[in-house]
């Protein structure tokens, strides 16, 4: 059974509290307003990765989105990005969390049997830079009948299916 960090995360005003980092101030590229955030939502997903470089590499340069956070304390035995389309921590968007364990065990640090699912503005544009960045297609983005959606598949350097949906 794989285990994923357990990671304690306190957005408000403009601080973030990780243990470890007492008082981190956060600065985002744009904040949204209170309001527009949502009481409640799914934060985070955890994808545990052999290489954080390549990993965060993919979602980055290839899909597109944007380093929000850095998780990682000097000295810690978990290095960890969080990643998310906008940059903006205090955005309301769920975040993705690469996490890398240092000192990790034999069934650490591989996701196997996920995949991701990923809403994204121009699914055709996504995959063309995936393939131009020399990572795999695993299909081409083609119209659904699920509310005349488009959809393609993508392989991350670790063999995570990332599903992309334009609607």
């Amino acid at each position: 059974m794989m285990k994923l960090a357990t990671i304690t995360i306190a957005l408000a005003a403009g601080w973030l509290a990780v243990p470890g980092m007492p008082n981190a101030q956060i600065t985002p590229s744009t904040t949204a307003p209170a309001s527009a955030r949502p009481a409640q939502s799914i934060m985070f997903t955890g994808l545990e990765v052999p290489d954080i470089a390549k990993a965060q590499a993919f979602y980055v340069d290839a899909i597109g989105m944007r380093v929000a956070l850095h998780l990682t304390p000097p000295g810690a035995a978990v290095a960890e990005v969080a990643l998310n389309f906008s940059g903006d921590p205090a955005s309301g968007e769920t975040m993705l969390i690469l996490l890398h364990r240092t000192t990790a065990t034999a069934d650490q640090n591989h996701s196997p049997g996920a995949k991701l699912v990923l809403r994204v503005a121009d699914a055709r544009a996504v995959v063309e830079r995936v393939r131009k960045a020399g990572y795999t297609v695993g299909r081409e983005v083609r119209q659904t009948a699920r509310a005349g959606s488009l959809l393609g598949h993508v392989i991350d350097p670790n063999g995570v299916l990332v599903e992309l949906v334009q609607f």
